[in-house]
Order: structure tokens, then sequence, then C-alpha cells
């Protein structure tokens, strides 16, 4: 399928982060089906339906959320992954403790400096809508990098042909909203899982809006366009030590996963979602920044993208089977470059390096 249909299809998961990154509700234009799937909570506080105690001290909030169980998998207070069991690593979402001598060496390093602080209150998770475009044709023949997108900047591996990928990571400091982004710009960072070929993704990141503020968030859609994007409560700030991670485990009664590590306000969230197939397409694994596309009954644009200066991506890459040791570098794949380009001026407004590794930098060159 030619370019202008891949397009498409990164502006409809663009929209689908509407909400998360333009904290704002707007009416949903899509089927009755997904209109009642979306909003049944939209906008709302969501708080915790049961509540389980494990023996180490460790804490499962469950969450209903239209119809769906997320979990959120707290661990003890004073939780340091460096010194847990391997168990409590799976548990609570950390990554598996590697097994050769140097990758084991810096991991300990790494996770020595990161301590869980249990919050005074309650988790809070927030229900986030927005508008969802309408369609997805079949999967494309994906054709030589690079592409342009108008909503996304940075690398997605991609296998037309299989389910290949379980997992992805990435790691950032988060970016600070520039004083001189134009009027309503904001911005996003994130990886996923699908999307791009197909509407089916899973999504985690944070996100900056003017004023300005920052949150962490997740989100799923299906392969029929219906999505739920959620808030997550916890403190995020400029230049905060961020590594994501999000996962698709077909063997678990819990099969999606978001992984959400600030080393700075030590903000995480660990959260399964009890999801079925249909949310799941591992034909791409993306490691992007982007911005959110507004819509209304009558036009869908974009939003200026916020002056975020540069985004310096380190240690991005895949699992084939999630939960399988090390991501793999995601240069070690077949992989695409997105370059953010306004699609009526033609401008280039964001657009990533050559990729060093497992490492590339996004830069922001143009807010619209």
């Amino acid at each position: 399928m030619k370019i202008a249909k891949r397009l498409r299809l990164s502006w409809q998961l663009a929209i689908t982060v509407l909400l998360a990154v333009a904290m704002v509700s707007t009416p949903f234009l899509g089927t009755a089906t997904a209109q009642a799937a979306s909003n049944a909570q939209a906008g709302t506080a969501i708080h915790y339906s049961d509540k389980q105690v494990l023996a180490d001290g460790g804490i499962n909030y469950t969450f209903n959320i239209n119809g769906v169980s997320n979990i959120l998998h707290e661990p003890p207070d004073g939780f340091t992954p460096a010194t847990a069991t391997d168990a409590q690593l799976a548990e609570y979402g950390f990554p598996a403790r590697p097994t050769d001598t140097a990758t084991l060496a810096t991991w300990t390093a790494k996770w020595s400096h990161f301590k869980y602080q249990r919050s005074s209150s309650d988790p809070v998770l927030t229900i986030m809508s927005g508008k969802v475009s309408p369609g997805v044709a079949a999967s494309p023949q994906v054709t030589t990098h690079p592409s342009s997108s108008p909503v996304w900047s940075g690398y997605a591996d991609y296998d037309v042909n299989v389910n290949q990928f379980q997992g992805a990571t990435g790691e950032y400091n988060q970016p600070t909203y520039g004083s001189d982004s134009q009027q309503g710009a904001s911005g996003f960072s994130f990886v996923g899982l699908g999307g791009w070929l197909n509407n089916a993704s899973l999504m985690v990141g944070s996100a900056m809006v003017s004023g300005p503020t920052y949150y962490a968030w997740y989100q799923y859609t299906n392969s029929s366009g219906n999505y739920t994007i959620i808030r997550y409560s916890g403190a995020v700030n400029p230049g905060d030590d961020i590594e994501l991670q999000t996962y698709w485990q077909p063997s678990s009664n819990y099969p999606a996963g978001f992984s959400f590590f600030d080393f700075n306000t030590m903000t995480n969230f660990y959260i399964t979602a009890q999801l079925t197939s249909a949310y799941y397409d591992g034909e791409t694994a993306e490691y992007m920044d982007g911005r959110p596309v507004i819509a209304t009954p009558h036009n869908e644009g974009t939003t200026p993208l916020d002056d975020y200066g540069s985004n310096n991506w380190q240690n991005c890459g895949y699992w084939i089977t999630a939960g399988s040791g090390n991501a793999t570098p995601f240069t070690n794949y077949n992989y695409l470059i997105f370059t953010m380009q306004d699609q009526k001026s033609g401008d280039i407004l964001s657009q990533p390096s050559n990729p060093n590794g497992a490492s590339f930098t996004d830069t922001f060159a143009k807010g619209s």
C-alpha cells in the first residue's frame, strides 16, 4: 500500500492519544458500540474495586474500566529491584535480572538507585477520551524507509507477515515544554506495539501540555478502533529519567502489560489488563515522539508540536517473546524511520538522527 495510506493509519493512532495529551473531553464520532466502550467513564477518576495485600507487603489494586480488569501491581514500600527476588521482579513489572556478568553489573548499578516510595493516598486512574478515525484497510506491504508522518517522529521495527514482537522498551529524559511553544501546543513520547498497520495497539508513555503539565499514561485499542486511554496520578517532571515497557504475553489471563518508571520522582506503575487478542498487533514495535490530532464533527487537524528541543532515546529495543531476558536493540531488525512533516506546507517539524546501536535523538524543528 502506498505511503498515503500508511499516513492515515498514523493519524488514527495519534488520535487515540488525543485526550491523554490534550486533557480535554471531546465528543466521540465513531460507531455507537465504540462510543459506549470509550465514553462510559470518560473524564472521570476511577478508584479501585478490589485491593489484595500480598505476603511481601505489595498490593494488587483492581480497576474495572469499561468492563476490562486493569490490575495495578504496587511493590512494597521501600522496594529496591536490585535486592528483590526474580519472582518479585516479575510480579511488579521490573526488567528481569540479567544472567551474564557484564550486563548484570550495569543492571545492578542502575536499579540500585530505584527505591519505590508508596504514596499516602490510594492510586487513582483517570479515563481520557477523544476521537478515533473510522476504518482501517488491510495491512500494506512495507516499502523502504524513510516515511513521512504528520504526527510521529522516531523509529519502528516491523514485520508485515507475522505477529513478531511481544514487547518494546525505551528510555529518555523527559523533555521540557519550551516557553516559546505555540499556543495550544502539546507533545508525547511512547513505546508501543501495533497501531501503524492495524488499529490494534498497546502504548505507554509521558505527555506534556501547555501550562505546562506533565503526566504518565497508557492506552489500548482493539482492531475495531475501540480504545481506552488512561492517565496515572503519579508525578512527572521535566528532565526526569524515564523508562517505558509494554508487553503482550498471550499465555496470561492478563496478557497486556504496561510499565512506567520515573527514576527521579519514583513514580512507577506496572498495570496488566485482561484484554483479548483483538488488542494485539505484533507487526510493529515503536519508539516515538509525537503530537496529537484535534477532532471535531466537521474537521480533523493536528495541534502545534510543542518546542521540546530534543529527546535522546536510549536502550530502545524489542522482545520476540515477552519476559525473555534482555531486549534486542531495535536496529537488529527491519526498521522504519519516521520524520514528522506538516502535510500542507511540507515543512519538517521533528526528525530523528541516524541510530547508534539502540539509541537515537529526536529533534524539534518547527511547531506546525
